[in-house]
């Protein structure tokens, strides 16, 4: 099933060819393209069917915040880890 854009109004023109088999024969074509309405969803209550997307328990702002203070705690074990093999070697 295809859905057009809601900008389009009414059906594209039809569109007609001409072509040529290799054995001269001549073949045209008309393709036509109808857009009727699509039938409404028999009851669906689904979340998903709504439109309303499920609840994660998390947000775009937990989620930096987290992937940030994890990040940066990775980097500072690692400089503490580097720090301590300098202490060793000298």
């Amino acid at each position: 099933m295809c859905t057009p854009s809601p900008t389009l109004v009414g059906d594209p023109a039809p569109l007609t060819t001409a072509a040529e088999r290799t054995d001269g024969t001549a073949v045209t074509g008309r393709l036509v393209v109808d857009y009727v309405a699509a039938p409404a969803p028999a009851g669906d209550t689904d979340a998903a069917a709504s439109g309303v997307l499920a609840w994660t328990g998390s947000n775009a702002g937990t989620v930096t915040f987290e992937t940030v203070g994890g990040t940066s705690s990775v980097a500072a074990g690692l400089a503490f880890i580097l720090k301590g093999r300098r202490r060793s070697q000298h």
